[in-house]
C-alpha cells in the first residue's frame, strides 16, 4: 500500500522514492527464505521483486482495496 501511495500520482520519481523502492526491493527479496515463494515471485525480465496473483487475491489485499477506494474519495473531496 504504501509503494502504492508513493508512486500513485508520480511519473518521475525522485531520488528519495528511488531508495524507498530499493529498501522495498530488498525487503521483498527475503520471501522466499522466509516461506513466502508464493505470494513475492521474482521477474528476471525486469530484475525486480512483484506480489503473485496469490498475494494480490488475498483477504487482505480486498480490505487494502476498499482502503484505497476511500483515500482516492478522500481526495476527489478535498480537491474539490
Amino acid at each position: 500500500m504504501a509503494e502504492w501511495v508513493l508512486n500513485a500520482e508520480r511519473s518521475n520519481p525522485s531520488d528519495e522514492i528511488k531508495k524507498y523502492s530499493e529498501i522495498y526491493q530488498k525487503i521483498l527479496s527475503y520471501a522466499k527464505d522466509m516461506g513466502f515463494e508464493n505470494l513475492i515471485t521474482y521477474d528476471e525480465n525486469s530484475g525486480g521483486y512483484y506480489a503473485t496473483f496469490e498475494y494480490e487475491e488475498s483477504e487482505h489485499m480486498r480490505y487494502i482495496e476498499q482502503l484505497r477506494t476511500l483515500v482516492s474519495l478522500i481526495f476527489v473531496i478535498i480537491m474539490w
